[in-house]
């Protein structure tokens, strides 16, 4: 994986521009059998943290972490055992999942019954999905507002297809895209979100892994930066942002990060206390 940086937000906008302007070019001048995928993004609040989902994070802290904990099946035999209780007591009527049916082999391939996996981690459940955004600017968004005092935060930059064909040692940690669309709480739309999962075949079983170990394809293959961002920027940044309307509340639309978006506006847009 490059890491860039640290940078300016201003040395970030402009090389975010110069690589798409690249790929652009690049695309246009490609062969019929050569395949792109579209360009996705992933703000994290600290440069030092990993690219972690939601289900490594969780067994971490419960003190279950391990490579291979999870394969494909025994997670979705797992998320067939909560569907009762969330057709039960929330307005959803989710299939229950015939596991002899799933059709898990052979390749990386898009996960099925995405639409639950993405309901169950909307609320909370441990999912091995990582979210990006479309946007560069609003993976920079989540990059600098929750971003502590004098630390550097990071943004994420993949292109899971880059032209040819992947290839890597058989059993490799590949990155597979789940596409943008999917019935998804709404906010999922206002953040221009994909999902993506990493995973390997060990004994013909698919196993979920992380996508910091995806780092053997060439830039031919796959695109994989990070971009530090220097901390003395937030401010600057997180302006320009709010002028462009993008804010908690229209990334998140409740009340609670209507709250959020007015105390940035009223209190630190305002400099109150300086």
């Amino acid at each position: 994986m490059e890491i860039v940086g640290p940078v300016t937000w201003r040395e970030y906008i402009e090389f975010i521009r110069v690589e798409l302007d690249l790929f652009t070019k690049t695309k246009k001048e490609a062969g019929p059998l050569e395949y792109f995928s579209s360009t996705l993004f992933r703000g994290q609040a600290d440069e030092l943290w990993d690219l972690d989902t939601s289900l490594e994070r969780f067994l971490r802290s419960e003190g279950l972490s391990g490579e291979g904990l999870f394969d494909a099946y025994s997670y979705y035999e797992i998320l067939d055992s909560i569907i009762p209780s969330i057709n039960s007591y929330v307005d959803k009527t989710f299939d229950r999942i015939i596991l002899s049916d799933l059709e898990i082999h052979g390749r990386m391939q898009s996960l099925p019954h995405y639409e639950l996996m993405c309901y169950a981690r909307h609320h909370g459940f441990p999912s091995p999905l990582l979210d990006w955004t479309q946007s560069f600017y609003i993976a920079a968004y989540f990059a600098y507002s929750n971003a502590k005092a004098e630390r550097n935060s990071a943004v994420y930059m993949l292109r899971e297809w880059n032209g040819e064909a992947r290839g890597g040692w058989v059993g490799d940690p590949l990155i597979v895209g789940m596409g943008h669309y999917v019935t998804a709480p709404k906010r999922h739309f206002a953040q221009q979100s994909e999902y993506t999962y990493c995973g390997k075949w060990v004994d013909e079983k698919l196993v979920f892994c992380s996508h910091e170990d995806a780092d053997r394809l060439t830039s031919s293959e796959q695109v994989m930066k990070k971009i530090i961002l220097d901390h003395r920027s937030r401010g600057e940044a997180l302006n320009e942002l709010s002028m462009m309307n993008i804010n908690d509340f229209t990334l998140y639309g409740d009340e609670n990060s209507l709250m959020r978006a007015l105390a940035f506006e009223k209190i630190v847009r305002r400099g109150v206390g300086r």
